[in-house]
């Protein structure tokens, strides 16, 4: 006899295992941050990035109140300013892919 579980309910505490991520779009990197951002693919010396084939990239989000200093600066300063503001919104991810939304208020670059 097989279960149908789809209509159970599954009751297991997600508290901590659910992340924020903030989706941005790959227009508010700069075109030589996008380069960097390339080659720290293979480089997780700095940060982790996961690529999203030709869409964007998947972002770990540093934690600021660590000392990583010596790392972060080596990050660009567009980049660095993103993953502070996900930092600061408890995000733990930043997701770029080229068709989310442009958000007001940060800068823009036609790549």
């Amino acid at each position: 006899m097989t279960t149908d579980i789809s209509k159970e309910k599954v009751q297991v505490n997600l508290t901590n295992v659910i992340v924020k991520t903030l989706e941005l779009s790959t227009a508010h990197v700069s075109e030589a941050t996008t380069k960097w951002i390339d080659a720290s693919i293979h480089d997780s010396s700095v940060l982790v990035v996961y690529d999203k084939s030709e869409f964007g990239w998947f972002i770990k989000v540093p934690n600021f109140s660590i000392e990583q200093t010596q790392e972060l600066n080596l990050v660009p300063k567009d980049l660095l300013g993103i993953l502070k503001m996900a930092y600061d919104n408890d995000c733990q991810w930043v997701m770029f892919d080229y068709i989310a939304n442009e958000i007001e208020g940060l800068p823009v670059y036609k790549n």
